[in-house]
C-alpha cells in the first residue's frame, strides 16, 4: 500500500493562511504606493526628477515587495504540496499559479529593474543630462509593470474570495508525492542559487575601503584594476598638489549600472575623498569602482 503524504495540520493550516494573507497584503500596499509615488511623478515637472520618490520606491521595492513577495510564492508552494489543496484540484487555483507565475516574471525580471534604474539615474544626476530619456522610459514603463503588478494581485484575491471554478482534472501535480519529487528539488536549486549570488553581491556592496588621504599623493597619473563583480574595472587617477584634478573610469564592461556608478568618481573628485556614498541602485558597482580608485593610489 502506497504511503500517505503527510499534509499540515488544522491548526498549522490557519497559521499558513494568515502568514500567505499578511504577505500578499504587504506585497500588494507596497506595490500601490509606489504606483501612486510613480504616479505623481508622471503627474507634472515638479516631481518628475525628484530622487526623494525614487529612493523611496527603491526601499520599498528592495525591503518590502520583494521579500514579501517571494515569501508569498513560497507560502504559496507549501499550501500546495503539504495540504489537500494541490496545484490543480480546482480550476480556480490553476488560474492563482498561472497569475503568481505571471507576477514572478513581472517582479523578478522586469519591475525590479525599473525601480533600481530610476533610482540610479536620479541619485547620479544622470536623469537631467545625456540620460533623459532613458529615465523618462523606465519610469513610463515603471509604471506600466507596477499596475499590472497592482491588477494581478487584486485579481488574486478576488480568486481566492470568490473562488469562481470547480474542480479541474487530474494531472501529474494531483499526486502529491510525485509533485514533491518534481518541485522540491526545483526549489532547492533555485535557493542554492540565490543564496549563493546573495552572499556574492554582499561580500561586494561591504567591502572595505581605506580612508586614504589624498593630500598625501605624490603629483602623478595612477590607474587602478578591480576584477570581480562582473569586472575588470579600470580606474584612472590625476593628481596635483595633494589634490585628486581627474577621475575617470578608462575600462569596463558596457552596462547602463556602470555609467551610473561612474558618477560616484565625481563625488569621489568633490569630497577628496574615497569615503563616499555609492550610487543608489547602483551600489554593487559603486563599490568596485571605488575598489579600483583605492588600488590605483596604492599602487
Amino acid at each position: 500500500m502506497e504511503q500517505q503524504a503527510w499534509i499540515i495540520g488544522a491548526r498549522g493550516q490557519q497559521w499558513l493562511k494568515a502568514l500567505h494573507i499578511t504577505l500578499a497584503a504587504l506585497s500588494l500596499g507596497g506595490s500601490m504606493v509606489i504606483l501612486l509615488l510613480l504616479g505623481i511623478k508622471l503627474s507634472g515637472p515638479r516631481f518628475h526628477y525628484d530622487f526623494s520618490i525614487d529612493y523611496i520606491n527603491y526601499r520599498l521595492f528592495n525591503g518590502l515587495v520583494y521579500y514579501t513577495f517571494l515569501g508569498n510564492i513560497a507560502t504559496a508552494l507549501c499550501y500546495s504540496l503539504y495540504t489537500r489543496w494541490g496545484f490543480v484540484r480546482f480550476r480556480w487555483l490553476a488560474v492563482k499559479w498561472i497569475l503568481l507565475i505571471a507576477l514572478f516574471f513581472v517582479v523578478l525580471g522586469f519591475f525590479g529593474s525599473r525601480i533600481n534604474g530610476l533610482a540610479g539615474l536620479s541619485d547620479s544626476g544622470l536623469n537631467h543630462g545625456a540620460f533623459q530619456n532613458e529615465y523618462n522610459r523606465l519610469l513610463l514603463q515603471a509604471f506600466f509593470f507596477a499596475a499590472a503588478l497592482v491588477a494581478f494581485f487584486l485579481a488574486i484575491f478576488i480568486i481566492s474570495a470568490v473562488r469562481p471554478w470547480g474542480k479541474g482534472k487530474r494531472d501529474i501535480f494531483s499526486d502529491i508525492h510525485k509533485a514533491r519529487r518534481i518541485i522540491l528539488p526545483i526549489v532547492a536549486l533555485a535557493l542554492a542559487f540565490g543564496v549563493f549570488n546573495t552572499i556574492q553581491l554582499n561580500q561586494l556592496r561591504r567591502l572595505s575601503i581605506s580612508p586614504l588621504d589624498f593630500s598625501k599623493v605624490p603629483d602623478g597619473k595612477y590607474t587602478g584594476v578591480f576584477e570581480k563583480g562582473g569586472g575588470p574595472y579600470e580606474v584612472a587617477l590625476e593628481f596635483q598638489s595633494g589634490r585628486l584634478m581627474d577621475a575617470r573610469l578608462s575600462a569596463s564592461r558596457q552596462s547602463k549600472y556602470v555609467k551610473m556608478a561612474e558618477q560616484v568618481l565625481q563625488r569621489m573628485a568633490e569630497e577628496q575623498s574615497l569615503q563616499v556614498d555609492a550610487i543608489t541602485g547602483a551600489t554593487t558597482t559603486s563599490m568596485c569602482i571605488l575598489k579600483a580608485a583605492e588600488q590605483a593610489i596604492r599602487e
